[in-house]
This record gives structure tokens, C-alpha cells and sequence, in this order.
């Protein structure tokens, strides 16, 4: 489906390929008109929701460096004395 590639990472597609529906909130969105798809996009809750799974993201990736940043501060450390 063309909107589905155009907008990668913010829809996904039904089995059948005639329905579009928003990654973040799980909303199906009529795929005919691209200003329909652009206007969900702007929409307050859409934002909201895509800003919050972006943080969210940012953490786990945070949380997965805290420790590989530990442990090459702790050689760095060692390879000091």
C-alpha cells in the first residue's frame, strides 16, 4: 500500500491491504486520500502519543548503554592507575 511506504514507521496495513492503521494509536485511517493520512498525522492525540513512544523508546536505549558505559568507565579506570 502506497501510504504505508510513504509513511513507513506510522502505519501498518490490514491483511487484505485495504485498511490503514495508525502505529500509535490504533486507529484505522482512510488510505485514498493522502490529506486524510497527513491530517491524522497532526493530530494533537497522534502527536501526543508518537512523542510519548519516542521517549519511551530513548529510555530502553538508555538503559541498555547505562551498563556497557559502566563497564568501559571501569577499565578506563583501571587502565589509570
Amino acid at each position: 500500500m502506497g501510504r504505508m511506504k510513504e509513511f513507513p514507521n506510522e502505519f501498518y496495513c490490514d491483511t487484505d491491504h485495504k485498511q490503514l492503521f495508525s502505529v500509535m494509536c490504533e486507529k484505522s485511517i482512510d488510505p485514498l486520500r493522502r490529506s486524510t493520512v497527513v491530517d491524522h498525522m497532526k493530530n494533537i492525540k497522534h502527536v501526543e502519543k508518537k512523542a510519548l513512544k519516542d521517549k519511551v523508546a530513548q529510555l530502553e536505549r538508555n538503559e541498555e548503554l547505562a551498563p556497557k558505559i559502566a563497564r568501559q568507565t571501569d577499565i578506563n579506570s583501571q587502565l589509570q592507575m
